[in-house]
């Protein structure tokens, strides 16, 4: 490991290469220590870093811990000394078809009202979840002649997605408690930004509508007794999706920040927000991004967004040339 390196991802771009690993360092998700100290460490293990989205739009550059990575064929990588079998359940991947549901049932019961369309992010999720100390040397790499450890969870480590979903699903559960109770918009306001709602539609637009169906497992966000139902707070990951009409929605802003607050520490002059309020968007209307796809709740569609759309049809060109240049080989060897 130690003679193999970083791979050549990490010197394509210096500078943002050298921007995520210092933000991770002010942020106290590494250590950085003298590289010599590689030799005297027990247990140290050193992995190949590499670095993802440099050139992406719309994405920030990552980090990625290689986990899996083994330079030989006898190498043992991180991920070889743990089991998927004693890690929690992972629940995450249904979360996008459960939030469509949601959406189905607010429709339901709200035919004529506008639905809006919220989520937030956990500032580095899997680094909240913290290593054992005995494992903290473990999951060191080098770069640039200085020596990392890391003291959160990794982006490559196979167990972070389940070690994350105890946290995920507590959040969850504790925001829908929150939802029921009285205090919490006014506790969790003085936290929030500013919303700003768009302007309601006009009643010629609120007749386009696209109106839900209910059935035998959908029928609505009301309850047997005539009660709302809080918002189901899915976690896809670190996100946290969330809709409902204008009565309710400042509410469930407001659970969802409270619930992550009480579980991973308020922020203060020595504990970093968990919350990525840098990717929060105040202004709330009826079309809204989420899971690299775009929602319409006046439609009742999810569709992709403008710039995936091209650079779909960018990739798509591309092998139809390729496709092209291939045939006319075979045609000019089947000449010859």
């Amino acid at each position: 490991f130690m003679a193999y390196g970083n791979h050549a991802s990490i010197t394509e771009d210096i500078p943002k290469t050298q921007q995520a690993l210092v933000k991770d360092i002010r942020r106290g998700y590494v250590l950085i220590m003298d590289p010599w100290l590689t030799f005297f460490v027990p247990n140290l293990h050193r992995t190949p870093l590499g670095m993802v989205d440099l050139n992406k739009l719309h994405k920030n550059p990552r980090p990625i811990f290689d986990s899996s990575f083994r330079p030989a064929p006898w190498a043992m990588a991180i991920n070889d000394f743990t089991s998927k079998l004693s890690e929690p359940e992972i629940v995450f991947p249904l979360a996008w078809i459960r939030y469509l549901t949601w959406l189905w049932n607010l429709r339901i019961t709200y035919p004529r009202l506008e639905l809006y369309l919220g989520d937030d992010d956990v500032s580095g999720a899997f680094r909240q979840v913290k290593y054992n100390p005995n494992l903290v040397a473990m999951h060191a790499f080098l770069v640039f002649g200085v020596l990392f450890m890391s003291t959160g969870q990794t982006f490559g480590d196979c167990t972070s997605p389940a070690n994350w979903e105890p946290v995920a699903r507590n959040r969850q559960q504790y925001a829908q408690f929150l939802w029921r109770q009285a205090s919490t918009l006014a506790a969790g306001m003085q936290y929030l930004p500013r919303l700003l709602f768009a302007p309601p539609p006009s009643s010629a637009v609120v007749t386009t509508f696209v109106q839900a169906t209910p059935d035998l497992l959908n029928t609505g966000v009301v309850d047997a007794f005539g009660k709302r139902n809080p918002p189901q707070f899915d976690h896809h990951v670190d996100d946290c999706f969330y809709a409902d009409t204008k009565e309710f929605f400042p509410l469930a802003v407001a659970s969802s920040v409270l619930a992550l607050y009480l579980l991973l520490g308020r922020p203060s002059a020595t504990h970093r927000d968990p919350v990525s309020w840098e990717k929060f968007e105040a202004k709330v209307t009826h079309r809204r991004k989420a899971k690299g796809y775009m929602v319409d709740t006046r439609a009742m569609e999810v569709s992709l967004p403008d710039y995936k759309r091209d650079q779909v049809v960018e990739l798509l060109a591309t092998w139809t040339v390729r496709a092209l240049s291939l045939l006319n080989i075979r045609r000019c060897r089947r000449r010859v």
